[in-house]
């Protein structure tokens, strides 16, 4: 039913960026581009560029554009190194761009917005309660956003509430658990989570390493309902999509499309530098 290949790491179309490393995709009506960090030549800083798709369907590298975060309170462009955990979702007649920010040992959650893609302003900046946040695009609940994480433990995912995306609390504690003798018996991890017409669509990933070869993905899926996130109405008894990784660690999200048809694309970077695309051939609902 599903799409069961192992997604195989790639470089864009183009030969050319030096130090590629894909950070998120972000899909907007009907376009979808990759934002990577990558260097034009050797020996020049690594600089943040955005690749639409081309009419072959993959990511061109000749069509870049250069993209620019700074800082609201003065000029200071971000130093690309310390960012991590793209996120991109659409605001109110703005693009909005949520992600990790380190520096000096502190992690900081970040919001940056942008009318045209290329320029961003950073505006809300927050400690970040959790190494990644997840946030519902276009969705509010008692008047809050609403974002979803893994706890603590990393065998739940709870949900956070904001109203100014810089002081987060509580809001719905262990929404999801990892279930004893079932394909996500293990570490939990937010894939994503968008608003459909049945619920909230949360899609998660529970991952075991294989000593030697790598990891073994799974992914799963549940249904929220969007006026209580803690009941939940459905949730997959079986993995929707499995496959091995050539990393030991985590897979970077990228970003998901879902199609107005109920299809659906994951893409991730399986490990640095290479780019990776878990495909479900028909939707989850009909």
């Amino acid at each position: 039913m599903y799409n069961n290949t192992v997604p195989r790491g790639r470089k864009p179309k183009d030969k050319g960026p030096v130090n590629f490393n894909p950070m998120g995709v972000y899909f907007d009506r009907s376009k979808t581009w990759l934002f990577a960090l990558a260097r034009e030549k050797k020996g020049e800083r690594n600089k943040l560029f955005r690749l639409p798709k081309d009419q072959e369907g993959e990511f061109s590298w000749k069509q870049r554009r250069p993209v620019e975060i700074a800082f609201s309170q003065n000029t200071k462009t971000f130093e690309f190194k310390h960012v991590n955990n793209f996120q991109f979702f659409k605001g109110r007649a703005v693009h909005c761009l949520g992600m990790s920010y380190t520096r000096l040992s502190r992690s900081y959650y970040v919001l940056a917005k942008s009318k045209d893609l290329d320029n961003w302003e950073a505006g809300a900046i927050s400690f970040d309660p959790q190494p990644q946040l997840t946030v519902i695009p276009e969705y509010k609940l008692m008047d809050h956003y609403v974002s979803l994480t893994s706890d603590d433990d990393n065998r739940s995912i709870r949900a956070l509430k904001t109203n100014n995306f810089k002081i987060w609390s509580s809001f719905y504690p262990n929404i999801l658990q990892a279930r004893e003798g079932m394909f996500d018996d293990t570490r939990l991890r937010v894939i994503s989570a968008s608003e459909v017409p049945e619920g909230i669509l949360l899609l998660y990933y529970a991952r075991n390493t294989l000593p030697g070869k790598g990891s073994r993905l799974k992914v799963g899926a549940a249904l929220l309902d969007k006026k209580n996130l803690g009941e939940i109405l459905w949730r997959a008894n079986h993995p929707l999509w499995e496959g091995i990784l050539p990393a030991m660690s985590d897979p970077k999200i990228l970003g998901t499309v879902i199609s107005p048809a109920g299809k659906i694309k994951i893409y991730i970077s399986p490990k640095r530098g290479e780019l990776g695309l878990i495909n479900f051939g028909q939707p989850l609902f009909h």
